[in-house]
């Protein structure tokens, strides 16, 4: 069990070993695949390119923002030494100049635009029949911006990611896989502490020049079973998240405490899908049963626990708040997608119903007064996502889809983040593979 006074890993030398370690394991990785890349005649480069280009417009608070594009770029340059050893280069680049809600740090949500960069490696060593070895290391940019005359890379919640993950799957002779596997990952926030050092709401927590900056591990293994039409997917995580340069707040006076942040999540995720026996669109004598309809039913649960031993105090209302982020979130999504033949055009169809209970943090009116039962905030959202995609030439694919989100709490005081809102969405949009 999660000691909210304890290091998950038992110190950073054990983290540091860690580290090493995967590393040391990717690093061999790489030195087999490029000695099998010099020994085999096999060897050979396919490229892999996914890009879409979108236009559209975002309603936020009964608000429009401005027409504006978006973009995604997609390339995999695979390396196939052998029907054994695999390199996985990957770059993708997103924007998305329609802005949109974005939750920050557990607290509300801010209206943003954002361009998200990822460069990464991955290696899949077949060494068996029954086992495949994967390591992969990566970095991610993602920056974002809440008005148009900000510049790109000095918004307050910009974000750098690097990560390493080694997995070990195994197949058994029945249509089932299980996968376990170590990610460590660093994230750092470049632009918080000096934009932030003014702000009275995160005076509490300014301990540092780094107060977001994060080590942490995850623990994970998933499962996933295909038999005829169906397909079970499961996973379940647990993850460390050490704050370096952040100090604990007392809930007595709201004085820093020697001990640093320290947060622990645990997720489960399950999913199935169902492929359904095709139906016959009759349109005409001479149709010939040419036309069908492929339906693919979906429906997934996701759980996220999370605990931590930061505080809050309100220097305003003179209130402290114990486990201030400790919060537990259920997430519900069915979905269906209609895929029409032989036109091969898709309809897809998906619904989110979430909830999310924070354990401790407490209610507060439109003045930012405290509820005198200390009511717990709770906020429901609903996501509804339509997509229509169709072919207009060879590799050229054409789409419309739009988004409607309806977020509601009981928390009223929003004078740093929206907990209720509505938003729309919509994009036209052209995409090409390679």
């Amino acid at each position: 069990m999660y000691n909210k006074n304890t290091d998950f890993y038992g110190g950073k030398l054990k983290m540091t070993r860690k580290i090493k370690f995967m590393a040391l394991l990717l690093v061999s990785g790489s030195a087999a695949l490029m000695s099998a890349g010099q020994a085999s005649a096999e060897t050979k480069i396919m490229p892999l390119f996914n890009a879409s280009l979108g236009f559209g417009n975002a309603f936020y608070l009964e608000n429009s923002g401005t027409p504006s594009i978006s973009y995604d770029i997609d390339y995999v340059p695979a390396v196939i030494f052998n029907e054994k050893l695999t390199l996985l280069p990957r770059l993708n680049s997103n924007y998305s100049g329609t802005m949109m809600p974005k939750e920050i740090e557990e607290e509300g949500n801010i209206y943003v635009q954002t361009w998200d960069n990822l460069l990464y490696t991955k290696i899949v060593d077949k060494l068996n029949t029954s086992w495949i070895l994967r390591g992969e290391l990566g970095f991610k940019s993602e920056l974002a911006r809440e008005t148009a005359d900000e510049s790109w890379g000095s918004g307050l919640y910009d974000y750098g990611k690097t990560h390493l993950e080694v997995s070990m799957e195994k197949k058994f002779e029945k249509p089932i896989s299980i996968t376990f596997g170590e990610r460590i990952y660093s994230t750092t926030f470049p632009n918080y502490r000096a934009l932030s050092a003014d702000s009275t709401q995160y005076s509490q927590l300014l301990s540092g020049d780094k107060v977001l900056d994060t080590a942490s591990g995850e623990t994970f293994i998933k499962m996933e079973w295909l038999l005829n039409r169906t397909f079970l997917a499961c996973k379940l995580g647990a993850t460390q998240s050490n704050y370096g340069d952040q100090k604990v707040v007392s809930i007595v006076d709201g004085h820093y405490l020697d001990t640093k942040r320290k947060d622990a999540y645990s997720n489960f995720t399950v999913g199935v899908s169902q492929l359904i026996p095709d139906f016959k669109v009759p349109l005409g004598a001479d149709d010939e049963g040419r036309r069908k309809v492929k339906t693919f039913l979906g429906i997934n649960y996701e759980s996220i626990a999370k605990d931590s031993n930061q505080n809050q105090f309100d220097t305003e209302k003179i209130k402290g708040i114990g486990d201030y982020y400790d919060y537990r979130q259920t997430c519900i999504t069915p979905s269906v997608t209609f895929r029409f033949l032989p036109a091969n055009s898709d309809l897809s169809i998906s619904y989110d119903v979430i909830r999310k209970n924070y354990s401790s943090r407490i209610v507060q009116d439109v003045n930012g007064n405290y509820a005198a039962d200390e009511e717990k905030i709770y906020q429901s959202s609903n996501v509804m996502n339509l997509r229509f995609a169709f072919p207009v030439m060879k590799k050229y694919l054409a789409s419309i889809s739009c988004s409607f989100r309806n977020s509601r709490s009981n928390m009223l005081y929003e004078k740093y983040f929206q907990y209720n809102f509505n938003a729309y969405s919509y994009m036209l949009g052209v995409g090409y593979e390679y």
